[in-house]
């Protein structure tokens, strides 16, 4: 009896005569080897009958995804536009960005970026102004004099939730690796199993190296995590799919999206502990000097 031809990624490709990207997103694997570093992180393989039954696919599949590619950008383009409307509307309307607010209300930088961040007080948009480093202008966020006189009389009530929710970060762990693990593979299966943009997740031995892999056109299309085996895993895995999840992942501000990616982590975390607090701190405080 003849054994089952199977194919790497590559040789697939080459075989329907697209990319591997174009395959991995077109057609699920009939096999996935073993990996040494997590579930799913060996290789996929694909056996040729199906290669085979595909290959008449492959010029629909591929017009279809020209299609859905230039509707995200027309979308885009759209946006983009509505975007500068609005900030024309911030500057007749008065707005002030991070450290005149700070000034306004009496608050630190910290709490405005917490605070901003929760929903509790988020900014009513975007302004340009000078970056005053580089010979450029970038985007920083504004809001308008009518919702800083409205949170000032919130204040005290902020500080108060921010006292309880500093207590309640000193319990220890109280759940377990496993179930810090099958969490994240239930975040993810739905977005693994998604026939219209199936997600692809590997996993590497370091968290350093984790991060988010984005298409041309900023859609994801890969998540790179580690095992979860500390606090700090758990954390950092929340945080990039946080990158996929979260509010204003699409912001030119790459210090918006590091504050939503890890408030999403916050909200949807099976515990919060110190050490995982300041995990996020440190980070946020390392991409604040990048």
């Amino acid at each position: 009896m003849t054994e089952p031809l199977f194919l790497t990624a590559t040789p697939a490709a080459k075989y329907l005569g697209c990319s591997r990207e174009e395959l991995i997103a077109w057609i699920k694997p009939d096999r996935r080897l073993p990996g040494d570093v997590g579930p799913g992180s060996g290789a996929r393989l694909w056996l040729q009958q199906t290669l085979a039954a595909a290959k008449s696919s492959v010029a629909a599949w591929r017009e279809r995804d020209r299609a859905a590619a230039a509707a995200r950008t027309a979308e885009l383009a759209a946006k983009e536009v509505a975007a500068k409307a609005r900030r024309k509307g911030m500057r007749k309307g008065g707005a002030v960005t991070t450290k005149k607010v700070c000034e306004l209300l009496g608050c630190s930088r910290t709490e405005l970026n917490r605070w901003a961040a929760d929903g509790r007080l988020p900014p009513d948009g975007e302004i340009v102004i000078p970056s005053g480093i580089l010979p450029k202008k970038v985007n920083a966020r504004a809001w308008l004099p009518d919702t800083i006189a409205a949170a000032k009389t919130l204040l005290e009530s902020w500080r108060a939730q921010d006292r309880t929710q500093a207590r309640e970060f000193t319990v220890r762990r109280t759940v377990s690796f496993d179930k810090m693990r099958r969490h994240i593979e239930d975040l993810l299966a739905p977005h693994m199993a998604d026939p219209n943009n199936p997600i692809q997740v590997c996993w590497n031995r370091r968290v350093s190296r984790v991060r988010v892999i984005r298409d041309l056109d900023s859609t994801v299309c890969e998540i790179q995590l580690a095992p979860i085996r500390s606090e700090i895993s758990y954390a950092t895995a929340l945080h990039e799919i946080g990158h996929m999840l979260g509010r204003y992942q699409r912001s030119r501000s790459q210090m918006v999206r590091e504050r939503w990616a890890w408030e999403w982590a916050r909200r949807n975390a099976l515990c919060w502990t110190p050490a995982m607090e300041h995990d996020a701190s440190r980070a946020l405080r390392d991409c604040s000097k990048s």
